[in-house]
């Protein structure tokens, strides 16, 4: 998902799960896998209850998953109270 200045802050891209990447010499603005993720979860009305858990299941099982690093993501975006039984529930696996 791409994000314009306007909306955040670039000064605060990294603690908001922002990256910056160059294409065709233009510089975008994505989210990255955990914000993503997150946004996912964050926006029920906008995507199926299926389709998020399907990516959180996926993000989890991913070689470069930290819990530590989404959990502060997720507090940042005040969804860690929602998005903890989740994790819990799939590290169980």
């Amino acid at each position: 998902m791409q994000t314009s200045e306007r909306f955040i802050d670039p000064a605060h891209d990294v603690d908001n799960g922002i990256a910056s990447v160059e294409v065709h010499g233009v510089d975008l603005r994505i989210t990255g896998p955990d914000r993503t993720v997150l946004d996912l979860l964050r926006y029920p009305k906008r995507v199926s209850s299926e389709q998020a858990l399907e990516a959180l299941r996926q993000r989890v099982t991913a070689s470069d998953f930290q819990v530590p690093v989404f959990a502060r993501l997720a507090r940042r975006l005040a969804t860690w109270d929602k998005v903890e039984p989740l994790i819990q529930g799939l590290m169980l696996r």
